[in-house]
């Protein structure tokens, strides 16, 4: 994993111009989006894999009465088309730069909420809709729903999927958006200094 240098400026003293912050920021953008890929490819594994997962650990606790094999056949086949369908649904909505680079209303306040996606609550509302998929398949299959209701939330797996271990590139993925924010804010603030020169200059050129 590499890091983004963030320059401090052309010399001692100096602050960086508005050149220098826009290739900043655009050198850590592309560097969010390849984490935001990497974990993509993470996610056309498990989005599929979490709705069969969560069925069978229903199934084998006792949240249903035993089912005769060619039911639990049915079941198995239909958790499988379900995730896939939905995690395919759920990707394609996911490839769009837009929900990762702006979906994003506050930056994540403790450590355990920077190896979730919780605080982006655009990609996050989106990986819900596999809990309620699996949901979906639970009732379609007769298990009662317990009192509290579901209660199920998809989770980013803890282990390695692909070679890539997802909690790792959400957090270099936050580290990511929080330096794109500042630089941002930064390049903001320059613009709004030279529009209030320019104005000024305006002002006093007549």
């Amino acid at each position: 994993m590499y890091t983004i240098q963030i320059d401090a400026g052309t010399g001692e003293g100096e602050s960086p111009s508005a050149e220098q912050l826009a290739e900043q920021r655009d050198a850590v953008r592309e560097k969010v989006l390849r984490d935001v890929s990497e974990l993509r490819e993470v996610l056309a594994v498990d989005l599929p894999a979490f709705v069969l997962r969560q069925v069978k650990e229903r199934y084998v606790s006792g949240a249903a009465p035993r089912l005769e094999a060619e039911k639990l056949r049915a079941l198995k086949e239909d958790a499988r088309a379900a995730g896939q369908a939905a995690g395919a649904e759920i990707l394609a909505e996911l490839e769009r730069a837009e929900p990762w680079l702006e979906g994003v209303q506050q930056l994540p306040d403790t450590p355990e909420r920077r190896r979730s996606l919780e605080a982006n609550p655009v990609v996050d509302e989106a990986l819900q809709r596999i809990a309620r998929v699996t949901e979906q398949v639970l009732e379609r299959h007769g298990f009662p729903a317990p009192e509290g209701g579901w209660q199920i939330r998809y989770r980013l797996p803890a282990w390695f999927i692909a070679g890539r271990l997802a909690i790792s590139l959400v957090e270099s993925y936050w580290r990511g958006i929080e330096t794109l924010q500042r630089l941002e804010a930064q390049l903001a603030a320059l613009e709004q200094r030279a529009q209030r020169s320019e104005r000024e200059a305006e002002w006093d050129a007549v």
